[in-house]
C-alpha cells in the first residue's frame, strides 16, 4: 500500500514526472524507507534485533522494476534460462563491504558487526543510526563530532529490465531459504 501512495502522491508521484523511470525508482526507495520507519514505530523493541529482507517487482508496460533488500531474489526465466534480476546483499559482497568499512564498521566471519550475514534489511535497528565519534582537522586544531552510521540500510537496489513476451516465461520471487539449497537455474528447471 505504501508504494501505491508514493506513486499517486500529487507532488512527488509519477503523474507530473518528466522522467518516469527516475520517478518510479524514487517512489520505490521512499516506500521502502517508510516501511522501515513504520516497522520501528510499530515494534520498537522487536525491530532492534529482528528484520526482514524483501524483493519486489512492478510491471509498467514492457518494463519490469525490481527492488531488492537483503538476500531475497527475483529470477526471470527467459526461454528456460535463469536470469537473476537482483543481486543478494550479503556481507561478503565487495561493494557492500566497502560501504560498511568506509563508515567505520566491520565484517567478522562474513557478518556485519559480527551479527548479520546480510547488509541491507528492514529492521535490525541495532545496526542502524549508530552514533560514532569522528575526528577531523580544522586548520591546526583537531575536532571531534558525533555522526550517525547505518551499517545495515533499508535502501533497495533497483534494476529495470525490458520484458519480451515471446521469450519470457515466468518470474520467481523467493527468499534465501530456496536459494541456499538450489541454484537459480535449478529453480527455473523445476518450475
Amino acid at each position: 500500500m505504501e508504494l501505491k501512495a508514493q506513486l499517486e502522491d500529487v507532488l512527488t508521484g509519477i503523474e507530473n514526472s518528466d522522467d518516469l523511470n527516475k520517478s518510479i525508482e524514487t517512489c520505490l526507495k521512499r516506500a521502502f524507507q517508510i516501511t522501515d520507519e513504520n516497522y520501528e514505530k510499530m515494534y520498537p523493541k522487536e525491530s532492534k534485533q529482528c528484520g526482514s529482507t524483501a524483493v519486489f517487482c512492478l510491471f509498467v508496460g514492457n518494463k519490469l522494476y525490481i527492488a531488492n533488500l537483503g538476500d531475497a531474489r527475483a529470477i526471470l526465466s527467459r526461454s528456460g534460462v535463469a536470469l537473476d534480476l537482483s543481486v543478494d546483499h550479503k556481507a561478503k559482497r565487495a561493494d557492500e563491504q566497502h560501504r560498511i568499512k568506509s563508515q567505520g564498521g566491520y565484517i567478522v566471519y562474513g557478518r556485519v558487526l559480527g551479527r548479520l550475514a546480510i547488509s541491507r534489511a528492514f529492521g535490525d535497528f541495532d545496526c542502524k543510526n549508530i552514533e560514532m565519534n569522528v575526528t577531523g582537522e580544522d586548520g591546526d586544531n583537531p575536532t571531534e563530532e558525533k555522526v550517525l552510521r547505518n551499517f545495515i540500510m533499508s535502501e533497495p537496489e533497483i534494476r529495470v529490465v525490458d520484458l519480451f513476451p515471446k521469450t519470457d516465461d515466468f518470474i520467481i520471487l523467493a527468499s534465501d531459504g530456496l536459494y541456499d539449497r538450489f541454484s537459480s537455474q535449478h529453480c527455473v528447471k523445476f518450475v
